[in-house]
């Protein structure tokens, strides 16, 4: 885990970069809530590649990802090399509007994630957008 990335700045407030152990029970807890609401939710999902190989391109994507995202979302690492941002109340369309908008942030600074885009109950998984494929769907997205 990169731990450079725990709090980054988001406006006046600061945003939590969850760790994945904390990031599982983010989405467990946002799949109960939805369950009990009757609600979507979306999970995008950035693959960053070694983070290690290139720190400074990871911390620019990191950087992008918590000055775009709504107070309501929760970003946190999804595994080792991908994070995740959890959209409550957001269908496909707006999840891959944060991903293309996170995309054209970080320009030709660093070449583009590849992104995948769940939703919860309804959607499924869509294809994954930009270089390649994420294959595995978290566990308690299934």
């Amino acid at each position: 885990m990169v731990s450079i990335f725990y709090f980054l700045e988001k406006g006046k407030n600061q945003h939590a970069i969850y760790t994945t152990e904390e990031f599982t029970e983010v989405l467990e807890r946002e799949r109960e809530r939805a369950d009990r609401n009757k609600h979507n939710f979306s999970l995008v999902v950035f693959d960053m590649g070694p983070a290690e190989a290139n720190r400074a391109a990871a911390r620019r994507l990191v950087r992008s990802i918590t000055r775009r995202v709504r107070n309501i979302d929760e970003i946190g690492w999804y595994d080792k090399l991908r994070i995740g941002v959890v959209m409550p109340y957001t269908p496909a369309e707006g999840a891959w509007e944060l991903a293309d908008d996170i995309c054209q942030t970080i320009g030709n600074t660093m070449p583009p994630p590849v992104c995948a885009v769940y939703t919860y109950p309804t959607e499924g998984v869509s294809e994954p957008r930009v270089l390649g494929a994420i294959k595995s769907l978290h566990k308690d997205m299934k």
